[in-house]
């Protein structure tokens, strides 16, 4: 068999298509618009989601610390989401080759997460949620601990959130349906491990939004504020992607060798969720201010 004998036209396609997307939208290191569209809390949060500074904090300059601060947490995620793109794509054609002794684009059933496609996606997903994980960690050791008790704001993203608990609920309804009526049991194995990536993406959100508020001069606060408020809404849309990936493993398991559109339409879903929590300025931003300044 050839090398790539397992290549079908149409989904390979369709499927180089969305990655060289991703490439282009989510994976580009941060431009100094998108740094300029973090640090400013008037702008809209990504996946456009309302402006405003979420703590409330009067204005005060950010300096060219704090525009640092700004650039490595977005080329943090950027770094993040395209290491483990990459490397779930290596090892999808890696199995590939070793196992079935070709590459192909296109699976079904039980085989889907060896799809490049997929693991691209499952990967990226991967990097989204390590990238944000770093904001879990404690301050040092022996430092005094002190915090701000003003009354803490609503975490934003709350639609991609509940979207991602309807698509999963949804995978195990029918997981439990076909196991029932068919002992076909794979896809609410499937499913529950959507679930079980969900929650733990949820508890990663509580986590860094429930964290206790440093006192700090105005400019680190209003930063510490814009920074959890980009990370609720990324690990949100990435939330969201996991549950699309779900309900496309589960399609793909109860199709059973038919890789049509109830599975494509899910990853290609997933792409878009990707790219919106992906922490770039959003297009509509952009042409406002460009209009603005010129």
């Amino acid at each position: 068999m050839g090398i790539v004998a397992g290549v079908a036209l149409a989904p390979f396609a369709i499927g180089l298509a969305l990655l060289l997307w991703l490439v282009r939208r989510a994976w580009r290191y941060p431009t100094p618009e998108d740094i300029t569209w973090a640090a400013t809390p008037e702008a809209p949060l990504a996946g456009g989601s309302a402006g405003g500074d979420p703590f409330g904090l009067p204005p005060a300059g950010q300096g060219p610390a704090l525009a640092g601060l700004y650039r490595a947490y977005l080329a943090r995620q950027s770094r993040y989401q395209l290491v483990g793109g990459a490397a779930g794509v290596i090892l999808a054609v890696i199995v590939q080759v070793r196992v079935y002794q070709g590459i192909w684009v296109g699976a079904s059933g039980p085989s889907l997460p060896l799809d490049p496609v997929f693991a691209c996606l499952s990967g990226t997903v991967a990097g989204a949620l390590l990238a944000q994980a770093y904001r879990l960690r404690p301050g040092p050791a022996g430092a005094p601990v002190s915090a701000r008790l003003e009354p803490r704001p609503k975490r934003p993203g709350r639609s991609p959130r509940v979207w991602s608990w309807a698509l999963v609920a949804a995978c195990l309804a029918g997981g439990l349906a076909a196991g029932a009526a068919w002992r076909n049991w794979a896809p609410l194995a499937c499913a529950a491990t959507g679930a079980v990536v969900v929650a733990l993406s949820e508890l990663t959100q509580d986590a860094i939004w429930s964290r206790r508020r440093p006192l700090l001069e105005p400019g680190a606060m209003r930063a510490d504020a814009r920074l959890r408020a980009l990370s609720a809404v990324s690990l949100a849309w990435t939330q969201l992607a996991i549950g699309l990936l779900t309900t496309a493993w589960v399609f793909g398991v109860l199709l059973d060798g038919a890789f049509g559109a109830l599975v494509w339409a899910p990853l290609a879903a997933a792409f878009w969720a990707v790219h919106r929590g992906s922490l770039h300025a959003p297009r509509a931003w952009r042409r406002a201010r460009a209009a603005a300044l010129a």
